[in-house]
């Protein structure tokens, strides 16, 4: 039997801040009238919930430099945020340090300052536009996943050096 190997891009911490070329590309619009994303989307989706430490994913993450984003917190079918072209038109709120991995860099967190409060735009998998107030832990993915969009990772924003953080069994 042949498992699908996943296409997530990683990098080693021995590798930065070399990172991979792709991961450091600025991500293009989307036209959404392109009919490859739904399946990149569906992609993303199944390498997102293969992890269940994950929270957010950016299309470039999957080696595709376009802008679609995925965020779900709590990872509930009901809670999932699907944005293409995101673009944060608000960020606001008070600045708050957190501990930040990802999942192109396993293994590591370091501290991030972000504000807490953020006004996201986009469109939904249908075209439509929406407006998403984030607020708390989800303004903070959201920044993190826009910022792969832009070729920005967790460790170029770091406050701390990078720490070694032991996975759970089956993350």
């Amino acid at each position: 039997m042949e498992t699908k190997r996943s296409p997530l891009i990683t990098v080693n911490y021995d590798s930065l801040p070399d990172a991979h070329g792709c991961l450091r590309e600025h991500s293009a619009l989307v036209d959404p009238g392109d009919n490859r994303i739904p399946d990149i989307v569906e992609t993303m989706r199944r390498v997102f919930y293969e992890l269940p430490h994950a929270h957010g994913i950016s299309a470039i993450q999957i080696g595709i430099p376009l802008r679609i984003a995925l965020i779900n917190i709590k990872r509930r079918s009901e809670t999932e945020i699907l944005v293409v072209n995101p673009e944060l038109t608000r960020i606001s709120g008070r600045p708050t340090a957190r501990s930040e991995g990802c999942l192109s860099l396993s293994g590591y967190k370091a501290t991030v300052i972000r504000r807490n409060k953020v006004m996201l735009e986009g469109l939904n998998l249908d075209g439509t536009a929406f407006t998403y107030i984030a607020i708390g832990y989800e303004a903070a993915v959201i920044q993190h996943e826009i910022d792969h969009l832009n070729g920005i990772c967790f460790w170029d924003r770091a406050t701390t050096a990078l720490v070694p953080t032991p996975l759970k069994p089956n993350e």
